[in-house]
């Protein structure tokens, strides 16, 4: 039998895994639910641009919103499967390799795909709220709290 060898905690720190705090699944559900009643249905997909120093939200979270779920439902942690159950894609697309110039350190773009129709939305994740920046470059500025 094979003795499992613990991972020291540095060797977790340069692993690079971010492990999200409360504010931001909550800011994830909450952006998720606010998709949902912006678009007045359920995206078919949402992927979600950044880079390893932008601030986004969980993907599992964004997934749990969009499927209505509270930031403390119990099952919060299967949102990103059952989303996918629901027929609902949801990806993590890493920015630095599409070479986007749009997407800067402090906004995170998502491309949410719904009923044919493409929306490009750019938001920022801040200290306890998230602003959604702009829809289709069309510049908005909307506090989602």
């Amino acid at each position: 039998m094979k003795k499992h060898t613990p991972k020291s905690v540095f060797e977790i720190i340069s692993s690079g895994v971010k492990i999200p705090s409360l504010i931001e699944v909550e800011l994830g559900v909450k952006l998720g639910r606010w998709l949902v009643e912006y678009l007045d249905e359920t995206p078919e997909s949402i992927d979600i641009y950044g880079t390893p120093l932008t601030q986004r939200v969980p993907d599992f979270a964004l997934a749990a919103g969009v499927l209505q779920f509270e930031a403390d439902h119990p099952n919060i942690h299967e949102a990103f499967q059952l989303a996918y159950q629901a027929g609902i894609e949801v990806a993590f697309i890493n920015a630095v390799s599409t070479n986007d110039d749009g997407l800067n350190q402090n906004w995170a773009k998502l491309r949410v795909t719904s009923a044919a129709q493409i929306y490009r939305i750019s938001y920022q994740l801040l200290e306890d709220y998230l602003v959604i920046v702009s829809i289709n470059d069309q510049l908005l500025n909307l506090t989602v709290k």
